[in-house]
């Protein structure tokens, strides 16, 4: 089984000034982190229930970016720091559910 939750998306009032973001309440519950579009992939199976693995998907890191917004952690940094079984780029969450959706597809 999987729980996906996503933490947003930044909003613009004009397409030069964002609105302040605020992460989606669930998100930030879970990981402690505002950053917009995380998103959180917690998996466990009925056989361990107890058992969770967590997978945290961010922004893919861009220098250019940091120059504005400041610098991020590094993804390792961030698993270590929210205690995140692993930390990956949002450019993989698609093939990442795909994957994972075949695998429980199978197991039903």
């Amino acid at each position: 089984h999987i729980a996906v939750f996503g933490s947003g998306r930044l909003q613009f009032l004009t397409p030069d000034v964002p609105y302040f973001f605020h992460a989606r309440a669930n998100a930030f519950y879970l990981t402690g982190l505002s950053e917009e579009a995380a998103t959180l992939v917690l998996e466990f199976t009925k056989s361990e229930p107890e058992k969770v693995t967590s997978t945290l998907f961010v922004d893919d890191r861009d220098s250019n970016l940091d120059i504005w917004v400041g610098p991020r952690c590094s993804l390792g940094d961030l698993g270590k720091h929210l205690h995140i079984d692993e930390v990956k780029e949002t450019s993989g969450l698609a093939a990442f559910l795909k994957e994972r959706s075949k695998k429980y597809d199978d197991s039903c």
